[in-house]
This record gives structure tokens, C-alpha cells and sequence, in this order.
């Protein structure tokens, strides 16, 4: 089974190439310019949305180094044990809907404190997998289609990454 897959793997980019050559010589299309013609829209693109990219960047680092994690963290204590939700997933649970790779940071530092089989570890992986980064997908989506409203997106996002972080917190009270 294993070497199946590797070879399927293994010959799954050399197909793509091929068919896309052999439906562009079909199509009497010159693939190669076409090929670069994207290549430039993608770098127009990238271009593009560096700015939205920094500003995310900067405003999570601004959050982190003022000391603002940690206040909001203190400030929600009393909710958190009220919902009988770890305390020590409120940096996580306020990361993630800003930065994925920050959150992930953050989930490698609760594994290493609490164990990788602590009920905190599992949440925190479980949410992680279920819930989006909500403010960098806008940031890089609607700069790069320049949508001008989207605060009904927002919400939706917001609901979804509540409903996912209480699902999360919720499926693994039963684990």
C-alpha cells in the first residue's frame, strides 16, 4: 500500500504538467507565455497585499509587547472559570483569529508546559484545526479583490471561529 502511494504521489506532478501541456497544444495555446502571464498577475497580486500582510504582523506584535495579552487574559480569568475553560488557552484562543503561525506558536508552548495528552493540549489542537484566522484571511482576500464591505463577512467569521472554539472545548470535556 505504502509504495502505491508513493509512486502515485511521486508521478502526480509530472501528470498535471503533462496534461496541461498536452490540452494547451490541443487548444493551440502557447502555454509557456500563458504560464507567464501568471506568474506576473500572481506577483502583481503579492505585491498587492504585502501592506495588509505588515499591518497584521505589526498590530500582533504591538498586542503581544504592550502587554495587552496579558491583561485581557487577567481581565477574563473570572469568565473563563465560570465556563470551566482553561485559563491557559486564553492567549490561543485570542490569537488564533489573527495569526495561524502565532497561534501555533502558542499551541507548541501548552503542549510543552501541560503535556500532549492534558485535556488543554487537546483543545487547543482541536481548535486550532477548527477554526480560521479570521482577520488575516480578510486582510489578504479583500486586499487582493479590494472588496470595500465586509463587515458581514467579519461577523460570519467571528460566529464560526465562536462556534468552533466552544465545539472544540465542549467535544473534548468528552475524550
Amino acid at each position: 500500500m505504502s509504495s502505491a502511494v508513493q509512486i502515485i504521489s511521486g508521478a502526480f506532478i509530472p501528470a498535471v504538467i503533462s496534461i496541461i501541456l498536452i490540452y494547451g497544444m490541443i487548444k493551440k495555446q502557447d502555454v509557456y507565455s500563458l504560464f507567464i502571464k501568471g506568474c506576473m498577475e500572481g506577483l502583481m497580486t503579492a505585491l498587492e497585499i504585502v501592506p495588509y500582510i505588515l499591518a497584521i504582523f505589526i498590530a500582533i506584535d504591538i498586542f503581544k509587547s504592550s502587554g495587552a495579552l496579558l491583561f485581557f487574559q487577567e481581565f477574563m480569568e473570572p469568565v473563563f472559570d465560570f465556563l470551566k475553560i482553561p485559563t491557559e488557552l486564553f492567549p490561543m484562543i485570542a490569537m488564533k483569529p489573527v495569526s495561524g503561525s502565532g497561534s501555533l506558536a502558542i499551541l507548541e508552548k501548552l503542549i510543552e508546559e501541560c503535556g500532549p495528552d492534558s485535556y488543554v493540549a487537546r483543545v487547543g489542537c482541536v481548535m486550532l484545526g477548527s477554526s480560521e484566522t479570521i482577520f488575516y484571511t480578510l486582510a489578504v482576500y479583500f486586499g487582493a479583490t479590494a472588496v470595500k464591505r465586509g463587515r458581514y463577512t467579519l461577523f460570519a467569521g467571528m460566529m464560526a471561529f465562536i462556534s468552533g472554539t466552544a465545539a472544540a472545548i465542549v467535544l473534548c470535556n468528552f475524550i
